[in-house]
């Protein structure tokens, strides 16, 4: 087999037709940079996407059609759900807990999921909303 000549591959690589993802794990192979790959496979990371999941179809059946909030509205409610989550981390962290019944393990979870459901529906949103290029942008 013979030898390839980094530099020679690097700019071969940057005038490809390649994806930007695909130059970029082609030059750090080149610069001997190991890849991770993503715990894709870890189960747990399954189990909390659908959660998360469930959780996005719950707050459609419960809210209905929200296509019509703004960025504003939509990062109000994704505060509000962090907001509880740092309550639920909060009431379990601290000794001294005002609240203790909206803290434990469980509650963290939920409100995490629930977070993570909003943006979820904020990329939704971005991605229905997003303007043509060329056209003014989303106005809040």
């Amino acid at each position: 087999m013979r030898p390839i000549d980094a530099d020679f591959a690097k700019e071969r690589i940057k005038k490809s037709d390649l994806t930007s993802r695909e130059k970029i794990a082609l030059l750090l192979i080149l610069e001997d940079v190991p890849i991770l790959a993503p715990p894709c496979n870890d189960p747990l990371t399954h189990h909390a996407l659908d959660m998360v999941r469930g959780e996005r179809e719950r707050q459609c059946t419960l809210w209905g059609d929200q296509s019509g909030n703004s960025l504003f509205e939509w990062v109000s409610i994704l505060g509000e759900e962090y907001g509880e989550l740092c309550e639920a981390v909060n009431e379990t962290s601290f000794s001294n807990a005002a609240h203790p019944d909206r803290g434990g393990f469980e509650a963290i979870i939920k409100e995490a999921v629930q977070v993570a459901a909003v943006a979820v529906a904020i990329i939704e949103a971005v991605h229905r909303r997003r303007p043509e290029e060329g056209t003014p942008s989303w106005n809040c």
